[in-house]
């Protein structure tokens, strides 16, 4: 999947704050029926994925991984644990 567009919304909301980074992804559809791109829309919390790169993010290093492939990875209960960006022009794992 690749990140076409990132929401970053923080606040809180029922006295909790929250943190979290919306990454809008696009892929390819891969059948014969079907042209074009699906798109989705993938919560991630802060947390996560700072724990993900190994160190706290500014707002800029967020939005600069518009472009980058992107690979999700879910817990039991469908949240995701891990998020994997890769340069789109090489083969390379940055997460």
């Amino acid at each position: 999947m690749k990140i076409i567009g990132i929401e970053e919304k923080f606040g809180e909301f029922e006295n909790k704050p929250y943190h979290n980074v919306y990454f809008h992804c696009a892929k390819e559809f891969d059948n014969e029926n079907s042209k074009g791109f699906n798109v989705s829309k993938v919560k991630v919390k802060y947390d996560i994925l700072t724990e993900c790169c190994g160190k706290e993010l500014t707002t800029k290093e967020i939005l600069s991984l518009v472009g980058q492939d992107v690979k999700f990875h879910y817990d039991e209960y469908q949240n995701v644990s891990f998020v994997s960006v890769y340069d789109s022009t090489s083969e390379s794992a940055k997460n």
